[in-house]
């Protein structure tokens, strides 16, 4: 991998012998993700004394890999900005303040509409709201019904048949449980060079040749807002960026300016190179999770538009499998482990309706009283966990729970995102493992991605395949899978490093008299269930949670720290949010119930020199201190 495959706008020739040297091609690459731009733009974003720092450093005759790094570790990024700043499909924006989280979950106007990016599923990048708003005039002024009837009715955009289908079939149950009828949700076929069709009550017609030429509309009255908003932000099936940004570009609709080339729109796309890329992933995917005895293959790796979206078809997938079991059971059935990531748990009860019974502490007696209730016939048909789970790093007693799926023969399906599988190996312990690309696989936080993986170690693995390559819908975006192809080429460096670095990190918070609790793996109370999937070697991951004994130091310490701070992680800076704030702001208390206080602080350690880190904490421990002095 080269500079120019990951920022194709830089030059190699500039940078001379930095391709050359992979580790200097990282710092650079962090370097140039944060400061894109230059002269008095980018000095409006970073403080004086930075600015001092980066001249100093970008002066240096011969710059090294520890010198570059430094830059990205000091650089706290101004409000609003995207995370890399300058970015234009940045999947995370910069809220450097405690207080910027919370107008952000309550959904203040001013701060939101000061925002310049976000995360895709938590708002709506401005290529995809202007598609909705192109498509809605454009339809308005074409020979068929309009797309939407505005003021009045809003539309939201998904690149497949079935999602839609699924998003109006969500909408009515909405519709009908909230005044007892239905009301109208329609979908309609869009192709690129103007055709409209409406499908709302046909059966689905397969995938186009060239899907990337059609995208489908979900109308909605405006009082169904708050639910197709859900939807979208729960199963990650919406349009990317990338692909909006596209169809702005070269749709021939009236409304458009562009041409139609005679060669056809499909081939202004490089199809050749992302199916080459789709391969290349799927086989550096099945490598990750193989074993010198047990091999995965590319057919045990399904890969997804996002980790939401991997998660939620898979789910509906499984519950394919089941399908004659639960006419006999009267009904499907799914256990939550653990306090998992907030939209997995919502995807399965409130979206996809599945029968959820959640134990949210993933301790011993909770594996207990689900060994109870399986022993006196009380059945599930699928369990789903984390490991670790997120924010709390709690590691589930993951052969207990295996040796439970093949008594009980319910399906195990891990999620991985946080462990890894450079870190951990528990593939051998389960049927499935889902994992967000967007986090460590890609690194770079421009681009989603997810994956699923059928363990070649599963009793189930047959079945699992068939029907999950039955019911998968490649909708992962050419350009979209480029990115991720070209962002996954040093993964294991990545998390090898990140991982040294908060082993660092956590050692240091621990001996501050201030922190109550470091939620790490290494070190922590679960350690020793997570040192037996891990791999011979390996770290204990790179992300960790803080709580500490008063809440304005947890403030004073987040507000203090000289990093991007912004809701994802995963990336290879570091990135630091107050994560109840911004993921359960409506149900603090009972998040509290399962020890996710309110003023827990999550940090993703990238890959930055440890010194320097270090030294970025200490600034802010001390903040902390002056903060609890203050007190009183």
């Amino acid at each position: 991998m080269t500079l120019d495959n990951v920022y194709p706008w830089s030059s190699g020739n500039t940078y001379g012998t930095v391709n050359s040297n992979p580790d200097l091609q990282t710092a650079l690459c962090l370097w140039l993700a944060g400061l894109r731009h230059g002269g008095q733009e980018r000095n409006a974003i970073i403080s004086r004394h930075q600015q001092s720092v980066l001249a100093r450093v970008t002066s240096e005759k011969s710059t090294s890999t520890k010198i570059l790094p430094l830059i990205q570790a000091i650089m706290a990024i101004a409000f609003g900005e995207p995370i890399p700043v300058g970015e234009e499909h940045a999947i995370c924006v910069s809220l450097p303040e405690w207080d910027d989280s919370i107008g952000f979950s309550c959904q203040d106007a001013e701060l939101l509409g000061a925002l310049k990016a976000g995360y895709p599923r938590f708002s709506l990048h401005q290529a995809v709201a202007k598609l909705e708003q192109n498509l809605v005039n454009w339809s308005t002024f074409s020979p068929g019904p309009p797309l939407a009837i505005v003021p009045g009715e809003a539309i939201k955009l998904f690149p497949s048949e079935r999602m839609a289908k699924t998003c109006q079939q969500y909408l009515q149950r909405a519709a009908a449980d909230e005044n007892g009828g239905e009301r109208c949700v329609r979908v309609t076929h869009v192709t690129m060079d103007g055709i409209l069709e409406d499908i709302s009550c046909t059966q689905s017609q397969g995938r186009h040749k060239h899907p990337e030429e059609h995208v489908y509309a979900v109308t909605y009255p405006d009082q169904l807002a708050r639910h197709a908003w859900k939807f979208w932000l729960h199963t990650g099936y919406g349009v990317s960026s990338r692909f909006c940004a596209f169809w702005l570009k070269n749709a021939t609709f009236p409304f458009s300016e562009n041409v139609a080339k005679p060669n056809g729109l499909a081939r202004k796309l490089p199809t050749t190179e992302a199916k080459e890329a789709f391969k290349a992933v799927r086989e550096h995917i099945a490598r990750l999770y193989s074993t010198q005895e047990v091999k995965a293959t590319a057919g045990d790796v399904f890969l997804f538009q996002g980790g939401m979206a991997a998660i939620t078809q898979t789910a509906t997938s499984l519950s394919k499998i089941a399908v004659d079991r639960c006419e006999r059971r009267n009904g499907y059935r799914v256990a939550v482990f653990g306090f998992l990531y907030t939209d997995t748990l919502k995807v399965l009860r409130d979206v996809l309706g599945f029968d959820t019974v959640h134990y949210g502490h993933a301790s011993s007696e909770d594996l207990d009283a689900l060994e109870r209730e399986l022993k006196t016939g009380r059945y599930i048909d699928a369990l789903y966990t984390e490991l670790p789970t997120n924010p709390l790093l709690t590691i589930v007693d993951l052969e207990r729970l295996h040796v439970l799926a093949e008594k009980y023969d319910f399906i195990l399906v891990v999620d991985d995102t946080i462990g890894t599988p450079v870190n951990l190996a528990v593939a051998p312990l389960c049927d499935v493992v889902c994992t967000s690309l967007t986090k460590m696989y890609s690194g770079a936080g421009n681009v989603m991605g997810g994956s699923v993986v059928v363990s070649p170690w599963s009793r189930h693995h047959d079945i699992l395949c068939e029907t999950l390559a039955a019911h998968h819908e490649d909708t992962y975006f050419p350009l979209d899978l480029l990115v991720m192809r070209a962002n996954s080429a040093q993964f294991e460096h990545r998390v090898t490093t990140a991982s040294r670095n908060a082993q660092c990190v956590a050692e240091l918070l621990r001996r501050h008299r201030l922190v109550e609790e470091v939620l790490y793996p290494g070190g922590g109370p679960t350690q020793s269930l997570y040192d037996k999937v891990k791999r011979p070697d390996a770290g204990y991951g790179f992300l960790l949670s803080v709580r500490f004994y008063h809440p304005e130091a947890a403030v004073a310490f987040h507000d203090a720290l000289e990093t991007a701070k912004g809701p994802s992680f995963g990336t290879s800076f570091t990135l630091a949010c107050p994560y109840t704030v911004l993921a359960h702001y409506a149900e603090l208390e009972w998040a509290a119930r399962f020890g996710v206080w309110e003023h827990l602080v999550r940090i993703s350690v990238g890959i930055e020199q440890p010194e320097v880190l270090c030294a970025v904490f200490a600034n802010a421990l001390a903040a902390a201190e002056n903060a609890a002095a203050t007190r009183g």
